[in-house]
């Protein structure tokens, strides 16, 4: 898609990009895929010096709609802990790592699946990959043994 062809012709203009994405499983004709998609639809992150010219390049590059801009004619700048924070999670290719830092007790949301979207609590772990957790469904809790692959933080990034 348009994402792809951002991302190969700004790298191409020699800009460090950055598209955090995630493995998502995906229904469809009854049957289950494994996806990537970008953790911030439509949005990718381009390192440059503002001071540089040459970042105006971006916005007429094919595949990039415009750099979000808070000020006439000034990209906003992502605070680069964020950044730092988003890498560390990922793997050498950006794809988001699964958590391995959750807790008993902790709100988590479901980011695959067939419960995707739905919150709940964790009440424990079971084995290295898989999360029990309690699900809030129609006013009934039910219990229901996720992969940690698809849970996200409640709150955090990705979270919406």
């Amino acid at each position: 898609g348009g994402f792809t062809q951002a991302v190969t012709n700004l790298r191409q203009q020699d800009f460090e990009v950055f598209m955090p994405m995630r493995d998502l499983s995906v229904r469809h004709a009854r049957q289950i895929k494994q996806v990537k998609r970008p953790i911030f639809p439509n949005y990718l992150f381009v390192r440059f010096d503002p001071e540089q010219a040459n970042w105006r390049a971006i916005n007429s590059t094919r595949g990039v709609v415009r750099l979000v801009c808070f000020q006439a004619n000034k990209p906003t700048i992502v605070p680069q802990p964020l950044i730092d924070g988003l890498m560390a999670r990922c793997d050498s290719e950006h794809i988001l790592l699964p958590l391995d830092d959750l807790q008993i007790g902790e709100r988590v949301k479901l980011i695959s699946g067939a419960f995707a979207e739905f919150t709940g609590k964790i009440e424990t772990f079971i084995g290295d990959d898989t999360v029990r957790i309690l699900l809030d469904l129609m006013g009934q809790t039910v219990r229901a043994d996720i992969i940690r692959h698809d849970l996200d933080r409640l709150n955090e990034i990705g979270a919406k």
